[in-house]
């Protein structure tokens, strides 16, 4: 429902900022009266507003609907385990990711110079 209201006033917004840049256009030869068209700016940039929070009302409404009532619980934060054993145990399985990785970049580059050498050939 607020969606479909926010859209509404947010035309009628634009609408009336239209109305209001004719009214200054009409009355430009007779006397220019700067306040129609900063209200007709005004009035648009608003509609615009409105339009942009009613289609984000939309998204916010259909997350909240879609989220399992699980997540609704509040967070229970569990300590880590800070020791100095678990920091080397991470460190040495980054280490072992690292050497990995390491050697799989040489055996390509290895791949590409023997590639490169059976072309010249």
């Amino acid at each position: 429902m607020k969606s479909v209201l926010f859209s509404l006033f947010g035309i009628l917004a634009i609408l009336g900022g239209v109305c209001l840049i004719y009214l200054f256009f009409i009355d430009l030869d007779i006397a220019a009266n700067i306040f129609l068209l900063i209200g007709s700016f005004v009035l648009i940039g608003g509609g615009v507003f409105l339009l942009l929070f009613a289609g984000k009302i939309d998204t916010i409404i259909l997350n909240r609907a879609s989220r399992p009532e699980d997540d609704k619980k509040p967070l229970i934060m569990k300590p880590k385990d800070e020791g100095l054993a678990s920091k080397i145990d991470e460190n040495n399985a980054m280490m072992a990711e690292w050497k990995k990785t390491n050697e799989t970049k040489n055996r390509l580059r290895m791949l590409e110079i023997s590639a490169a050498e059976g072309e010249e050939k």
